[in-house]
């Protein structure tokens, strides 16, 4: 079980190093939609039911409302006092206010991180921290007619800016429906800590990122049809060569796109269809004191993604919901980085370039059930069950140039030996109503079943190494809790 747990959490990593994911939005793909639905598993329609204006999402009534996660993706603690692990945790604080006028005003705090440390030994070891702490402001009135216009004003921890966050958007009716155009520059803030025989590096990874969306929507729920496509381009924080003496400047493009069919199927049965994909083309460099010392040549990541689903609501409150999901992501990077930065002056006139080259996927296929059913006038019970097949690939290539930068050595090729990781996620929760107050929580464990390894072949080694024999005291992992707070004013 353990090893399993420990394969879960590497395939995890894969796909941050790969992709652009948040710290938060791993888990989407295995509990999609809102948050208040992971009680059941989670519910890929209430994904899509973002307002229909492209706004910020502000509902009219007035409300301060806390979120907070723990996710537990692997730990372990071993015999030599090192603990390996990956998990996050989130916590926000939402008010909204509406205004005599129509318009309505929120503020926005959130927190949110995504550790993983990996120690092979006491003196080898390697941070991944994806930590970003931002407050938002926004403020949305309507304009004339079906016309709205919104604006997000906030401040991130990744960037000294008063104002590195900023959004704004317009949605006007048209004539199937409602048209949304959205402009949004946002920042995140990463850092890579790397130790390796007493010798340590900190590389910031943080950037800003300026998205431009567009998105159709037609009126009605017979059928309910949503389309959005969107643009983000990726570059360096300007005033992060202030903030470390290590530096990484990236740039690229994420292209992407999401399609929705939703419509009833008889009295109380509802059906939906989505299809999405997003893109990404990059490189960067990374320097030291102003100087170069590594390129990220070229970086690549694509995902494809389809979902269908049914949804039934009783008379009594009760909900139903069946979906299936498959996603496939891809990616690629590869480059070179000098040693110099990292060792002594002496060892740095000897300095060693040494070039890499990442390739991985990630296959999803996944079946969940779950419903809601109310006990009490005040008290509502869920729960799901979720069966999932993940197939992972993964391989590292490096080396070193040859005399005179002709041929190669010190080549090494690593590929991880898992083909298939079958589990199951078991989800449980309760939503309790007492006046104005609302409280939801909710508890999902990852169960892993089997696991299918196959030899690397010729020349190639294990990326998967597991502990020796009876070093490790104590693994868990799988297990995601969340929990919300509403207080309606």
């Amino acid at each position: 079980m353990g090893n399993l747990r420990r394969i879960l959490g590497g395939t995890l990593a894969l796909l941050l190093i790969t992709g652009e994911a948040s710290a938060q939005d791993i888990l989407q793909m295995f509990l999609p939609g809102g948050p208040e639905y992971r009680l059941i598993g989670g519910n890929p329609f209430s994904s899509v039911r973002s307002d229909a204006n492209g706004s910020s999402g502000i509902e009219s009534k007035a409300f301060v409302r806390y979120d907070g996660r723990i996710d537990n993706y692997y730990s372990e603690l071993r015999t030599d006092g090192t603990a390996p692990r990956l998990g996050g945790r989130l916590h926000s604080l939402s008010l909204q206010l509406p205004l005599k006028s129509g318009a309505r005003v929120g503020l926005a705090a959130q927190s949110r991180e995504l550790l993983s440390e990996a120690r092979n030994t006491s003196d080898q070891l390697m941070n991944y921290d994806n930590s970003l702490k931002v407050i938002r402001l926004s403020y949305e009135t309507p304009l004339f007619g079906s016309t709205s216009w919104n604006l997000i004003l906030g401040h991130s921890n990744a960037s000294g800016a008063l104002l590195q966050d900023v959004g704004t958007s317009i949605a006007f009716r048209a004539p199937i429906g409602s048209l949304a155009l959205n402009v949004e520059r946002s920042t995140s803030s990463q850092e890579l800590n790397i130790a390796v025989a007493g010798v340590q590096g900190l590389l910031p990874l943080d950037h800003q990122s300026t998205e431009v969306s567009v998105r159709l929507q037609t009126e009605g729920d017979n059928p309910r049809i949503v389309m959005r496509g969107f643009q983000k381009a990726i570059s360096p924080i300007p005033d992060g060569a202030n903030r470390h003496f290590l530096r990484f400047s990236p740039g690229g493009i994420v292209l992407g796109w999401e399609s929705l069919l939703e419509a009833p199927l008889g009295s109380s049965w509802k059906g939906m269809v989505s299809f999405s994909g997003l893109a990404f083309n990059g490189a960067g460099t990374f320097s030291a004191a102003g100087s170069q010392y590594g390129l990220l040549r070229h970086a690549a990541y694509r995902d494809i993604s389809a979902a269908a689903g049914l949804i039934t609501v009783g008379p009594s409150g009760s909900m139903f919901v069946a979906d299936c999901k498959y996603i496939v992501v891809e990616g690629s990077f590869d480059g070179y980085a000098e040693s110099w930065p990292f060792v002594s002056a002496m060892e740095s006139l000897f300095s060693q370039r040494g070039n890499f080259q990442v390739t991985g996927s990630f296959r999803l296929a996944q079946i969940h059930a779950g419903g809601m059913m109310p006990v009490a006038s005040w008290l509502e019970l869920g729960g799901g069950l979720t069966a999932m097949r993940m197939t992972p690939a993964l391989r590292v290539e490096s080396w070193q140039a040859g005399l005179f930068g002709t041929g190669r050595r010190g080549y090494s090729d690593r590929r991880l030996s898992i083909d298939q990781v079958d589990g199951a996620m078991l989800s449980g929760g309760l939503r309790v109503h007492v006046g104005k107050v609302r409280v939801d929580y909710s508890i999902s464990q990852f169960v892993p079943m089997t696991l299918h390894k196959s030899t690397p072949a010729s020349g190639a080694r294990d990326l998967f190494v597991p502990a020796e024999p009876g070093a490790v005291v104590r693994s868990w992992g799988g297990l995601f809790q969340s929990m919300s707070v509403e207080v309606e004013m």
